[in-house]
């Protein structure tokens, strides 16, 4: 059935509406494909004109969109829209389609599901596996940091890039973060379990506590993860029952099998056998507070060489019993999730056959690189290849180890690495924090994995908006020398976050624009500060003048300031300072409606030193006051946003003989205006007006004009 614009049909067997190729969503996303659907929605392939670029768009059905559902829907879409890491996939937009139904654009993950490989393959090899598991614990640890607990990992909400080769930085994904709990329904998370689509993966995979309905942490995901590598190691869960609830119940009440009982009789390390039944503790309390511990455990054993397993032994008529109760287990769960039973895939149902051609696939992958060899001979070259390749990687980690027993793995980190005798130092970034120079390179490169630094290096770290916000996330690099650090704009920093400041005495300087800071507290003692950055900050006068540095530094920007005098008395004693722009409060009139002037502009003339001026919101700067500013021979660059300087100062500019560039408002400036100007200054730049920039924000914000015209920001 069509629906009235003949751009989506019904889907019977869903409940939900099956968007039709073409459908344009919200005029931004035109419908390419299905990539796959669920019991609680239709993933879409889907193209955005304006970047040219494909995404991920999932759209809940229309029997899940509750108020209730849409209103958590559109919290948890915020909330993961902040999350940007490599080993998550990243939410660009959330939205409600023709009214009623939400949807989230994700990025577009082109690889295959966990689920898939293990239906494939069963279970997988023990170094494969251990570097799986840590690039998840990457990601989720990331998550956690940020105060999101994902609730439903499982294989299939885990993508690999590139199955086929060890996981590495970037290759693994999770997905659907908090989606699970978002389309609960009112009754709680245990009445959702019946829904369809939810009982299929929950059961398997869900924590003591979530299965009885009591609330959840990041040790929840760290139970879960557990179930997912005991899985991919013996090829089975660590629980399953005859149906759903039994399943629940059987890991309220039992403890799990070991790894090799789970295997049915194969041999593993220690280490992997207690972190996995850590992970797996009943009890939250027993189990890893935090996946930093799970991955420093993993790394150690990936220390220690290749991780090999012994053969399987014969299956007992119980071992056999119990792999068929399994697989009866899987139909089951299926039919309950509205799958097809023509869709189970053959590697269940006819293992031995899969053997034979996994074994074909080997010879020829083993032939195509070494040559027609006998098998034996293929595999004793493929043994050394592969040993001569972890020598270095080997030796890189037992550098990590030693580091990491002083430093905390959450946030970037220090380490060595032996090459050839000489060693090198690296810095090493879990997550996407933000762009990085080094030694003044330029532009940078994006502050993630490891980067070498070079003796003595000189770093600059502009960091991005979610990393900013952590106090801690500088804490392993307080010996290395920054000549920048710039925080980004958001009210997230505060007095908390630069504490860390106080401790790294080799920082030359900083920017902290657009934040919450009012303490410069940290900066107080630092002794080679040359520049600070707190334009659009709340940072008084006061706090500036108490910097052990402040007559020293060689540029500042700060306001908005209600009088800066204090400030240029200061530097005007040194007269060392080489760049300052600044912004004024808000300004008052007299009892003839003139402005009252703001600061004292001779005393910013003693300031002879200057080569750049930049004034702000400053409307009691007039004409007047710009000629008073004429001492200043060194004037190379000047900005005037938003203030009282009109065409009658042409004539004042050429009174700076090094002056070469000017920046000025359109305020009370017209086109011939401009063109005198710039016979004057050989660059001019034009910025909108405060009309305009009004006017812009307006379009969006139409209950802005109130904040504009009483925030002293504006």
């Amino acid at each position: 059935m069509k629906d009235q614009d003949n751009s989506a049909s019904t889907d019977s067997t869903s409940g939900g509406v099956e968007l039709s190729s073409g459908t344009i969503i919200n005029d931004t996303y035109k419908v390419v494909s299905l990539i796959g659907r669920g019991g609680m929605g239709a993933v879409y392939r889907v193209h955005q004109e304006a970047l040219g670029k494909d995404f991920a768009l999932k759209v809940l059905d229309l029997h899940q969109s509750s108020d209730v559902a849409v209103r958590r829907f559109q919290q948890e879409a915020r909330t993961a829209s902040q999350l940007q890491h490599p080993n998550l996939v990243e939410v660009h937009d959330f939205g409600v389609f023709r009214a009623d139904q939400p949807f989230l654009v994700m990025d577009l993950v082109e690889g295959v599901s966990l689920s898939d490989i293990l239906r494939k393959k069963g279970s997988l090899p023990t170094d494969f596996v251990i570097g799986l598991c840590i690039q998840i614990c990457f990601g989720l640890m990331y998550a956690h940091e940020m105060g999101v607990v994902h609730r439903d990992i499982k294989p299939g909400n885990i993508m690999l890039l590139h199955p086929d080769e060890s996981s590495r930085e970037g290759t693994v994904k999770i997905v659907d973060f908090g989606i699970a709990k978002l389309v609960q329904s009112e009754s709680g998370e245990i009445q959702a379990l019946t829904k369809t689509g939810e009982i299929f993966g929950s059961p398997l995979y869900m924590s003591p506590e979530q299965c009885k309905g009591d609330p959840v942490d990041k040790r929840s995901d760290i139970y879960s993860l557990g179930c997912v590598v005991f899985e991919c190691l013996t090829g089975s869960p660590p629980f399953f029952g005859d149906s759903a609830m039994s399943t629940m119940m059987k890991r309220l009440s039992e403890a799990p099998v070991s790894l090799k009982e789970g295997s049915l009789g194969r041999d593993f390390p220690l280490g992997l056998e207690n972190v996995v039944r850590k992970m797996l503790a009943v009890d939250p309390d027993d189990r890893y507070q935090d996946l930093g511990s799970v991955i420093r455990d993993l790394m150690e054993m990936q220390a220690e060489g290749p991780v090999t397993v012994g053969d399987e032994t014969p299956k007992t008529e119980d071992e056999r019993d119990r792999m068929r109760q399994f697989f009866v287990l899987l139909c089951a769960l299926a039919l309950l999730s509205c799958v097809c039973t023509f869709a189970v895939d053959a590697y269940v149902i006819f293992p031995g056959k899969v053997r034979k051609d996994l074994a074909r696939i080997e010879l020829e992958e083993l032939q195509a690189a070494y040559g027609e060899k006998p098998l034996g001979e293929l595999k004793k070259s493929k043994e050394e290849q592969r040993r001569a390749t972890l020598i270095e990687a080997n030796s890189a980690t037992l550098s990590l180890r030693k580091a990491l027993g002083k430093q905390d793995l959450k946030y970037p980190y220090l380490h060595t690495k032996t090459v050839k005798t000489t060693k090198r130092q690296f810095l090493s970034f879990p997550f996407r924090t933000g762009t990085i120079s080094i030694n003044f390179e330029y532009p940078g490169r994006p502050a993630f994995g490891n980067i070498e630094l070079p003796p003595n290096a000189v770093i600059i770290l502009k960091l991005d908006k979610v990393p900013s916000a952590q106090p801690e996330l500088l804490k392993n690099l307080t010996n290395q020398t920054f000549a920048l650090i710039e925080y980004g704009s958001t009210p997230a920093v505060t007095n908390e976050t630069i504490g860390i400041l106080e401790h790294i005495p080799k920082l030359f300087a900083v920017k902290l624009e657009g934040s919450e800071v009012d303490s410069l507290r940290p900066l107080y003692g630092n002794k080679v500060l040359k520049g600070i950055e707190l334009l659009n900050s709340l940072v008084p006068v006061s706090e500036i003048l108490k910097l052990e540095r402040f007559r020293e530094l060689e540029y500042l920007t700060f306001g908005p300031a209600d009088n800066p005098t204090p400030v240029f008395e200061e530097l005007a004693r040194t007269n060392k300072i080489n760049n300052i722009h600044f912004k004024l409060g808000l300004p008052s009139k007299n009892a003839n409606n003139k402005y009252i002037k703001q600061f004292d502009v001779s005393t910013l003339a003693r300031i002879t030193h200057l080569k750049t001026l930049g004034v702000e919101s400053a409307a009691s700067f007039t004409d007047e006051d710009l000629e008073k500013l004429t001492p200043l021979k060194n004037l190379q660059i000047m900005v005037f946003r938003n203030t009282g300087i009109t065409p009658k100062s042409i004539h004042t500019f050429k009174k700076f003989p090094k002056l070469q560039a000017v920046t000025i408002s359109r305020d009370h400036w017209s086109d011939a205006d401009l063109a005198a100007l710039r016979k004057v200054v050989k660059v001019v730049t034009v910025t909108g007006s405060r009309e305009d920039m009004r006017d812009g924000m307006n379009k969006a914000w139409p209950n802005l004009e109130n904040t504009l015209r009483t925030d002293p920001r504006f």
